[in-house]
């Protein structure tokens, strides 16, 4: 069965982008381009072969590979903390590089305890040492050196120790250069950030922390302080409010007292100005009114005393005669006769 021109030519575009493709493959395979400043370690088999240089290399598929390096970056971030980035890469950095340790405890010669925070400027000269003889080269450089801070400290006073960064310098190329040689390191100088005696931290600490208490107290001193005067203010102006609300009702009352006072002032000056007015027209004064008044209200109350309600008067007064006998017997009273009052 004969295909199709179509098919033909489909079949014939399909192989040759799978050709092309599988022609990309492996030259991306084999090709290997090393940048500068950098090596790689090639294996064949699992066989160290060779060190590339900087350039374009073929690699023979399948037999040779290149070795990968496993290294721990140590950097600080935007805040200062130190962060650690592990790495694992073909590519053999060769340029330097600064390796930083943070407090590392140390002794000087006088028996004080130290901590030191240096960083290591250092570069790999031999890319197959530092792949091949050693398994962990960041951990290896990093005890090495804390070693050496060790051993170095030991040989100085503290007096000495702060001024002493040549003498530092001079001893890690002269004890441990080999050391680091027989790795492909190659150590150019140890730089020393800050040393602090280690008693000397702890009493900053305390004192950090007494700041801060002191501080913290001093701040809540100020709000009990401003609490207790807002407290007396608010009581004063309550205290002031209550008082000026007493004032106002001792003033009101006053004022309203007063003010009856003078209304029944007025009004018994009017009962007074009537009760003259009709005394006038009875004929009778005032005293006469007021005697009558006071003797009326005495002969009652011993009327009041008594069960008999009959009293007998010795005289009739003149001009009282009327005023007596409108409450006694509606008998008419003759000159020098009793009078009854019931």
């Amino acid at each position: 069965m004969a295909l199709a021109p179509g098919a033909i030519a489909a079949i014939v575009i399909c192989s040759f982008i799978a050709f092309v493709f599988l022609t990309i493959k492996c030259l991306s395979c084999c090709a290997i381009i090393v940048r500068q400043e950098k090596a790689v370690c090639i294996e064949s088999m699992g066989r160290f072969k060779r060190v590339l240089p900087p350039g374009l290399h073929w690699l023979t598929p399948i037999v040779e590979h290149p070795r990968t390096l496993v290294w721990k970056k140590v950097t600080y971030d935007g805040s200062g903390q130190v962060r650690i980035t592990d790495t694992s890469t073909p590519y053999i950095d060769m340029r330097e590089d600064v390796f930083i340790m943070n407090n590392v405890d140390v002794f000087s010669q006088d028996h004080i305890a130290l901590q030191v925070s240096c960083f290591i400027i250092f570069n790999i000269e031999d890319a197959y040492k530092c792949v091949y003889e050693i398994e962990n080269l960041h951990g290896a450089i990093f005890n090495t050196a804390q070693s050496q801070l060790n051993e170095i400290f030991a040989d100085i006073p503290f007096i000495h120790s702060l001024s002493a960064q040549k003498r530092i310098n001079q001893a890690m190329k002269q004890k441990f250069s080999q050391t680091f040689a027989n790795w492909g390191v190659r150590i150019h100088q140890l730089e020393i950030l800050k040393i602090y005696p280690t008693q000397m931290i702890k009493t900053l600490e305390n004192q950090m922390v007494q700041e801060r208490t002191r501080r913290s107290d001093l701040i809540i001193a100020d709000a009990e302080r401003e609490a207790v005067r807002l407290e007396s203010e608010g009581t004063k102006i309550v205290l002031q409010n209550r008082g000026i609300g007493e004032q106002e009702v001792i003033k009101k009352t006053s004022e309203g007292q007063a003010q009856a006072q003078m209304l029944q002032a007025e009004a018994e000056a009017d009962a007074l100005k009537k009760m003259q007015q009709q005394l006038e027209k009875d004929g009778v004064t005032y005293t006469d009114y007021v005697t009558t008044e006071r003797y009326t209200r005495a002969v009652w109350g011993v009327g009041g005393r008594s069960t008999n309600r009959k009293i007998t008067l010795p005289f009739i007064k003149k001009n009282v005669n009327g005023l007596l006998g409108k409450g006694g017997s509606n008998k008419p009273a003759g000159k020098g006769k009793y009078a009854d009052l019931e």
